[in-house]
């Protein structure tokens, strides 16, 4: 009840009755950021017990009445959790997950899942809602990796990036597989830009060979994979990288164009703020100030390394731009804006060979792309209206794009 309501009730001075003072956790918001706040239910115990997310990280600061201040953006999270689930219903997907950061700081500004739950309601919800697929699950992450691994060829003088493609002329043969671009379409003598354009599997299977194996692992492990990024939510989950010293080529070719690796979304993200942030990367965080009821202030120190020089940072983010405005999304070019972007289709391993029907599809990208305000990942699972990253979750990113930017 209401301070009004309390003082009319004592006021009637009835024998007998008291009242007491009860802490209870509300959520005015429903379901907004649901997988990012968590809840606060009970342990076996019955006592008040924070699960998953903000709450179940922050459990021991917030018994102790501590508050949080979130570099989350209320409009951004409403318009993102609007668009997913347009876009999920949309393309037949089975669920949809947007991630967007600030990529000079790694502050989270929204983090939409859809279907979400209503954290007050946990205990009649489907425990399954509770996961957060940014930080809960793992994806093989398709042609979104393929900057990643052409920035960590340009950065280690494996590859130059005006050198063209000498083995991009058709079909890859490796043993007894075949690697094939999505479309079997073929560009002898490719550029490094036309290979991240034409989003080429065959030209990436050309790079990652130059770039080596040694290399190859060292800038994954640089850009962060096989370790939990510490983005301050319960739940953090990571894939451990195959170090071993021999890998059959075709596993490191496939590598390249972003099948046969497991990450998280936020493994993801955390490795773009890097290109985004000319060769800095900072890792993802919730929280940007912890108050107390004593008065005391924290302001949680991002975790930042350099892992690309700015040089080959701004030659990928051109590629990537050129990838937006020349490549499959140039329909969706948002005029006045320039994005630096890449799509991503992910073929869906089930018991050990991939489904050719169901794919992860996914776009990535940030803008203004000269000097970012957001770094952005959009991603359907299983979409079923197309199974392709430029047809479904491109869409979606530009649908947010052009509204964060209006």
């Amino acid at each position: 009840m209401g301070e009004e309501e309390k003082e009319r009730i004592e006021n009637l001075k009835i024998k007998g009755l008291r009242l007491d003072r009860e802490m209870v956790r509300e959520y005015p918001e429903s379901s907004q950021a649901a997988h990012l706040v968590g809840f606060l239910g009970k342990n076996k115990e019955g006592e008040d017990q924070g699960y998953f997310g903000l709450e179940g990280y922050y459990d021991s600061q917030l018994k102790k009445g501590a508050n949080l201040k979130l570099f989350l953006d209320r409009q951004i999270q409403w318009l993102t959790e609007e668009e997913i689930e347009r876009g999920v219903k949309k393309y037949g997907a089975k669920r949809g997950l947007v991630l967007v950061v600030d990529p000079k700081t790694g502050g989270i500004l929204s983090l939409a899942v859809y279907p979400r739950f209503n954290p007050k309601e946990y205990s009649q919800t489907d425990t399954k809602l509770f996961l957060n697929p940014a930080i809960s699950e793992t994806i093989e992450p398709g042609s979104i990796f393929k900057p990643l691994i052409m920035a960590a060829a340009i950065d280690s003088g494996r590859i130059s990036p005006d050198e063209r493609c000498t083995k991009c002329d058709g079909p890859r043969k490796i043993g007894d597989k075949t690697i094939h671009t999505f479309n079997d379409e073929y560009y002898p003598q490719s550029t490094m830009t036309d290979i991240i354009k034409h989003s080429d599997n065959v030209g990436m299977v050309y790079v990652i060979e130059k770039l080596g194996l040694k290399k190859t692992l060292n800038y994954l492990e640089k850009f962060g994979f096989g370790q939990t990024t510490n983005v301050d939510l319960q739940g953090e989950i990571t894939n451990p990288l195959d170090t071993k010293k021999y890998w059959p080529f075709i596993d490191l070719a496939t590598v390249s164009f972003g099948q046969g690796i497991a990450v998280t979304p936020m493994q993801i993200i955390q490795a773009f703020t890097a290109l985004a942030n000319k060769g800095k990367m900072v890792s993802p965080r919730a929280v940007a100030e912890i108050s107390y009821p004593s008065g005391k202030k924290v302001k949680p120190s991002p975790q930042e390394k350099v892992v690309l020089s700015p040089k080959t940072a701004a030659i990928v983010t051109q590629m990537m731009i050129a990838a937006v405005e020349d490549g499959f999304v140039k329909k969706l070019v948002i005029p006045g804006l320039t994005v630096a972007g890449k799509t991503g289709t992910a073929q869906i391993a089930i018991g050990g060979q991939y489904d050719p029907h169901k794919t992860i599809a996914s776009f990535i990208g940030f803008a203004p792309a000269e000097n970012p305000r957001f770094l952005m990942l959009t991603v359907l699972y299983q979409p079923s209206a197309s199974p392709w990253g430029t047809s479904t979750a491109a869409p979606v990113w530009f649908n947010i794009a052009r509204r964060i930017t209006l």
